[in-house]
């Protein structure tokens, strides 16, 4: 089976062609084709937090935008996904370790960067637990306020308290689920819930988590994070932010360039990189006691052994780190492309690019992640070179 991990514009795109946009109808054929290709099997495709976040952003006329676009990454990707940021860096330093220094902590490259909807964004489990936690808060707090009249002693009270059922019997009630908002009644369901109010066990929370994948779709994903991340939309339009800031830097080198010339700013350019990889390799050093305790691995060794591989160690970093110092020196040396918003979003979605067979960006960046990624994924300019290619390999 082949990996594919598409861009956010090809998701919207087919998305477009199935709301019927005369422009899109082509890519509404290769959203079928991809489709079939999922169905027999033969074809994964993958999604990250990158792609939720920018739907964040969707505000136009059309009420049918998100729906459609929801459909669209939900039927292609069924869920899979590549983990959050912060867990996949830590399972790329423990896969390095592991190898490096034969340790073995039961990580295999065929599975550690994937998941499911859950995994795309952290803290979902936590955010149930969370709401149960208080709620056994609450719960024993109005014992205590319901016994407190009765004019007993304080052990008298709580021998009484004993005697009162115990959230082990707790049902969740229709009521009780009237609290909880619609768009997540999917997967805040009465089963979950209760089992989480009853105190499941720590060794039983797999079987929690798979009740709430049962439920779970990119929809609900979206819904949770409204609901629960208030600066979700900040963060979607984060992106535009840091696009602009992109744009400006880009005009000040080029001045810059004209200026001072460019080997200045190569040297510049290569100096910076080398600096972000020791900076890098220096954090994740400081978590070696935390993620390697008895191991007998210090800091010192442990940030040496990453800055030797030049950080290929932690692929998602690696990538991104060596397309965006090659993305400056190419745009910075010439001012013919426009530079757009959009292109550290672009940058930002590469992370996902060791860990597929293939990889559909923009036209410029294929040409600039062919020359620099190092990696075996094929990238591909749109999504009919994707279909093309499958086509011929059947």
């Amino acid at each position: 089976m082949k990996k594919v991990y598409l861009d956010h514009k090809d998701f919207k795109n087919m998305a477009r062609g199935l709301r019927g946009e005369a422009q899109y109808i082509g890519e509404a054929k290769n959203y079928q084709i991809l489709l079939n290709h999922v169905r027999t099997g033969d074809l994964a495709c993958y999604f990250s937090a990158l792609h939720v976040l920018e739907a964040v952003r969707y505000k136009g006329d059309d009420p049918q935008e998100l729906e459609s676009y929801c459909t669209v990454l939900e039927s292609l990707t069924q869920g899979k996904s590549i983990v959050w940021a912060e867990s996949l860096e830590e399972r790329e330093l423990k896969f390095f370790v592991q190898n490096r220094f034969r340790i073995p902590l039961g990580l295999s490259a065929d599975t550690y960067p994937y998941g499911e909807y859950l995994e795309a964004f952290p803290g979902t489990l936590e955010t149930c637990a969370g709401w149960a936690s208080q709620f056994k808060k609450m719960w024993d707090q109005k014992q205590r306020e319901v016994l407190r009249p009765l004019g007993k002693t304080r052990n008298e009270r709580r021998l009484i308290q004993k005697e009162l059922p115990s959230l082990a019997e707790f049902t969740l009630t229709p009521e009780m689920m009237d609290t909880i908002p619609d768009a997540l009644r999917h997967i805040y369901t009465p089963e979950i819930m209760t089992a989480l109010i009853r105190g499941m066990p720590h060794s039983d929370n797999n079987a929690l988590l798979s009740l709430i994948r049962r439920a779970m779709g990119i929809r609900e994903l979206l819904a949770v994070w409204k609901a629960t991340c208030p600066d979700l939309e900040k963060m979607g339009r984060a992106f535009d932010a840091s696009g602009q800031q992109l744009i400006d830097m880009i005009s000040y080198n080029r001045s810059a360039v004209g200026v001072f010339g460019s080997d200045m700013h190569k040297q510049a350019v290569k100096d910076g990189l080398t600096g972000v990889t020791r900076m890098l390799a220096k954090r994740f050093a400081r978590r070696v006691h935390q993620l390697f305790p008895g191991q007998g691995i210090t800091k010192k060794q442990l940030e040496e052994a990453l800055i030797s591989t030049g950080l290929s160690a932690i692929p998602s970093w690696h990538v991104v780190g060596t397309l965006y110092y090659q993305y400056t020196l190419d745009s910075v040396g010439s001012a013919k492309r426009n530079i757009l918003a959009s292109d550290i979003r672009d940058i930002i979605h590469m992370r996902c690019l060791p860990y597929v067979d293939f990889i559909v960006t923009d036209r410029y960046f294929a040409e600039l992640t062919r020359r620099v990624s190092g990696y075996k994924t094929i990238v591909f300019r749109n999504v009919q070179e994707l279909v093309t290619a499958l086509d011929q390999s059947v």
